[in-house]
């Protein structure tokens, strides 16, 4: 190769490398520019940041875009998102208007009565929220022949959605009952469900609409629902607590020199004293079931203790099963409460009935 050749292919080279040497320069001080910029950024938007760190809870208004500030249930929404008792769908939204199903209510309901998040299911072919529905089972909130679990994916009605929150709430008399449920045309005395939605006008869970209805198989929207379950929340924080257990007086007798047709009623077999309370540590509510027969609901319920009436030194029978539970009836179909001298009380594991005086 020739003198003449060897030099510009050296010039080439060095101008190579000097432009090599600039883009390397301009590498570093775009890095540098960069990583600047970014600490500026990242001091800047820090208060921001903060907020959706753990212990600063994200608001409605951030998380769901379809939520506006101004929304009616915008508070609620905020609320029971921070305790992580509901969430948005896969997009983000929240769709506030759309109807809500039985697996949401129930998810909500036991999530904010305190029930440890059971998870999603992992069978592929069961609904996500199958497990918060057995969870509600063990809680007392729901029963299988009532709820089906195949309405979880189904849109929730406002009498089922009272049914369950009822289950949640200290039941006993309501007081002006009949005149709050005749403020509403479409309750009927003899609807099976008619406590459970009266008691949540009364608790103030739920409201009738302007036109005088409560539209019982009507539906929520899952805004509606979160106005619910705050309100129950806030219910369950005002409820008195549960009247004391009585000291027991001295007159107790054996069974047999009170009760005189023991042996009629197995219910009795274990029972073997009595003992005579006047001062009486239940409520009452007299009413009538869906068949017409009169009775009386005893509060506080207590699924462990039975209650029957005396009567001339007798129990006298009832005709309806919950009697041993917390409901009361006549003998019969359409039956007014039978006369009675005295309400005895027992459990199945103990040998003691307590009678107090017959209150009607």
């Amino acid at each position: 190769m020739t003198p003449q050749e060897t030099c510009p292919r050296k010039r080439r080279e060095r101008r190579l490398m000097r432009n090599h040497k600039k883009l390397r320069r301009r590498e570093s001080a775009y890095r540098l520019g960069g990583r600047v910029i970014l600490l500026f950024l990242m001091v800047l938007l820090l208060p921001q940041c903060s907020s959706i760190m753990p212990g600063n809870p994200v608001y409605a208004e951030a998380v769901y875009p379809d939520v506006a500030d101004s929304h009616w249930a915008a508070s609620y929404i905020e609320r029971l998102t921070e305790r992580g008792w509901l969430s948005g769908h896969p997009d983000g939204t929240f769709r506030p208007e759309n109807p809500l199903t039985y697996g949401e209510f129930i998810k909500m309901l036991v999530l904010a009565q305190g029930g440890k998040d059971p998870g999603q299911s992992f069978a592929p072919e069961s609904h996500w929220a199958l497990p918060y529905y057995l969870k509600g089972e063990v809680l007392g909130y729901i029963h299988e022949g009532r709820i089906s679990h195949k309405a979880l994916p189904h849109p929730i009605s406002r009498r089922d959605m009272m049914v369950m929150a009822s289950k949640a709430l200290e039941q006993g008399p309501i007081p002006g009952h009949q005149q709050l449920r005749e403020t509403l045309w479409d309750i009927s005395p003899h609807d099976p469900d008619e406590y459970a939605m009266v008691l949540g006008l009364y608790r103030g869970i739920i409201t009738g609409y302007p036109d005088g209805t409560f539209r019982p198989e009507g539906g929520l929207t899952r805004a509606e629902a979160t106005a619910v379950v705050d309100r129950l929340v806030q219910a369950k924080k005002e409820e008195v607590q549960k009247v004391p257990e009585l000291p027991r007086e001295e007159s107790i007798f054996p069974l047999e020199d009170f009760i005189r047709n023991k042996e009629e009623l197995p219910l009795l077999k274990d029972v073997k004293y009595v003992w005579i309370q006047e001062k009486d540590p239940y409520q009452y509510e007299r009413m009538r079931n869906a068949w017409g027969t009169e009775g009386f609901r005893v509060f506080p319920k207590d699924p462990a203790r039975v209650v029957v009436l005396v009567q001339d030194h007798r129990v006298i029978r009832t005709s309806d099963a919950l009697s041993t539970l917390y409901w009361v009836t006549g003998a019969t179909p359409g039956s007014s409460l039978p006369a009675a001298e005295y309400i005895g009380y027992f459990t199945r594991t103990s040998d003691t009935m307590m009678l107090v005086p017959y209150p009607f």
